[in-house]
């Protein structure tokens, strides 16, 4: 187990949190269009998680960081908790809808 004490304050509760809900998001709406796509045969979105892979390593990850503390010890490195925020957001994001 990893203390706290060994992650910089680079990494915010707020950045967690965050990447937490786009996870979700990203989940609800990968689990739909994979959805949509088996029972209407469309064309995947390439910004989604539009298969089960996708989904399922965004659970993986939203459970590594539903069970990360600030104020526990940690499972996780700083390393490891900024590689799986980086991988949770690029595979969680809606690239057409940003700009």
């Amino acid at each position: 187990m990893y203390d706290i004490t060994t992650l910089s304050p680079s990494i915010t509760e707020e950045e967690v949190c965050k990447t937490v809900s786009g996870v979700k998001a990203g989940i609800m709406e990968g689990t739909l269009t994979m959805a949509y796509n088996e029972l209407y045969k469309t064309i995947p979105n390439p910004c989604l998680p539009s298969n089960a892979k996708g989904v399922h390593c965004l659970l993986l990850y939203w459970y590594a960081l539903e069970n990360f503390s600030f104020t526990d010890s940690n499972f996780l490195t700083e390393a490891q908790l900024n590689a799986i925020l980086v991988v949770s957001e690029q595979i969680s994001k809606k690239c057409c809808c940003d700009g």
